[in-house]
């Protein structure tokens, strides 16, 4: 492999970069030494809190030890993994992108430990709007993260810095998570493959809280395909035996094609949400192809509020972060910015039932929206409905309306980029299923995908 194809092979699919490491063609240590000079050059985008080359350089040591004995410890052993810095990494620092060290971990989330002893490279921690609130402009301690193929939007968020490093080809994958879309947004402003899985079926321990009713972490990544590699390893981090009836089994890779595949599309879509001329156009043409191609569509209103669920889902984040922030002992004067001062001084004023009455309506919605997909195997929606704005536009109220109904109801959901809107900027489709069914979605995905363009 000559140098240029080498440094082409940042920019390629993990998959691809396994394969390249298994016939020989590039060595972990290669790989990695590749990665560092890429985040050096593109250190504009600032998609890095800390990184920790060092560590990085000996697990790619015993990574190559491992590929010249023929025998490596997993599919993903050497390639490189950066994390959200809201999930614990031992011997780094967990700030979730406030003004001061929220935690100095001494073990590893178990997500991390999962891919650690799956031979991956853990290289460093990225930026993220603070505390996981906002979708790509809320930066006030560590500067704002820019998105690498479109330099004057937004990378989405909260999982900007997530986003940015996987599309600029700085990393094989990147852990974010995933409260009302912020593994999906950022996935569909960056042209990216992002997946919300079942609720709890990738552990959320070791990680800051937004909303433990809402939270999952979940990976972003270039193509499809790569999730058959990297989720294996991050369901390995769920201790399945104190699992409930009512939670996934572990994930299955390889689901055979479904001819009978039954898609639900929201019928009203306009009346939920502000959605863009390109994105109505966008929806209907897809549904149009399904059709064509033999599959069952079936359209459905969708008599939820997704501006309900949005802000009932905010008063769970606004006192779940209120009390990880005093499990930490953070100074909210000091070490957040004023915009989250703000946001919880706003909380703390209110009657002590609107937080329960919350939760109430969480469940209401979730409950009613796996009823309302009933047997169906996915329910097709826009990830985002409006324009990807630009770093210096208000962040739109309702980016998150359509990503947030999976989070409230568990379900597992994907987000699969599929061109460009008419201001060239990226559009994104998402498949949702029901809770468990992660490995379902993913096959459905696939077989879907050469569809799923405009």
């Amino acid at each position: 492999m000559t140098t240029e194809q080498r440094a082409l092979l940042l920019k390629q699919d993990a998959t691809t970069q396994a394969k390249a490491l298994v016939s020989g063609d590039i060595t972990a240590s290669d790989l990695l030494e590749l990665a560092l000079a890429a985040i050096s050059e593109q250190s504009a985008l600032n998609c890095f809190i800390h990184i920790d080359s060092e560590q990085a350089k000996a697990a790619a040591a015993q990574s190559d030890a491992r590929y010249a004995k023929g025998k490596p410890l997993s599919a993903v052993d050497g390639l490189i993994v950066a994390v959200k810095d809201n999930i614990d990494v031992a011997g780094m620092p967990t700030t979730a992108a406030t003004n001061t060290v929220l935690h100095q971990p001494d073990t590893d989330a178990p997500v991390i430990a999962a891919l650690r002893a799956a031979g991956a490279i853990i290289l460093g921690k990225l930026n993220m709007d603070e505390l996981a609130l906002g979708t790509g402009h809320n930066y006030p301690h560590h500067g704002q993260c820019y998105n690498p193929n479109y330099p004057e939007l937004v990378p989405g968020g909260s999982s900007g810095g997530s986003g940015a490093a996987v599309a600029a080809g700085l990393c094989s994958m990147a852990l974010g998570t995933d409260t009302m879309g912020s593994v999906r947004i950022p996935a569909a402003c960056n042209g990216l493959v992002g997946l919300k899985p079942t609720y709890l079926a990738i552990s959320n321990e070791g990680s800051v809280p937004c909303s433990q009713a809402l939270d999952h972490i979940g990976p972003l990544c270039r193509s499809l395909r790569d999730l058959d590699l990297w989720l294996p390893v991050l369901y390995s981090a769920t201790n399945w035996q104190h699992r409930s009836e009512s939670h996934p089994v572990p994930y299955l890779p390889q689901r055979p094609k479904n001819p009978a595949l039954s898609i639900v599309v929201v019928s009203n879509l306009t009346e939920l949400v502000k959605t863009s001329e390109d994105v109505v156009s966008a929806y209907q043409h897809i549904t149009e192809q399904l059709q064509q191609d033999g599959y069952r569509v079936i359209k459905q209103r969708l008599d939820f509020n997704p501006g309900k669920l949005r802000r009932a889902g905010l008063i769970t984040v606004e006192a779940d972060i209120t009390s990880a922030l005093s499990t930490f002992g953070a100074n909210t004067e000091t070490d957040v910015s004023r915009g989250v001062q703000s946001m919880l001084g706003w909380l703390a004023k209110q009657p002590p039932h609107m937080v329960s009455d919350a939760h109430n309506s969480l469940r209401t919605i979730g409950n009613a929206l796996r009823a309302w997909l009933c047997n169906n195997d996915v329910l097709l929606l826009p990830t985002i409905s409006e324009p990807v704005p630009k770093v210096t536009d208000a962040p739109p109220a309702g980016f998150a309306d359509l990503t947030s109904l999976a989070n409230a109801a568990g379900m597992p959901a994907i987000s699969i980029p599929i061109g460009r809107d008419s201001l060239r900027r990226p559009m994104a489709i998402q498949l949702l299923a029901q809770p468990g069914h992660d490995a379902s979605l993913l096959a459905a995905a696939k077989q879907l995908q050469p569809l799923l363009t405009v």
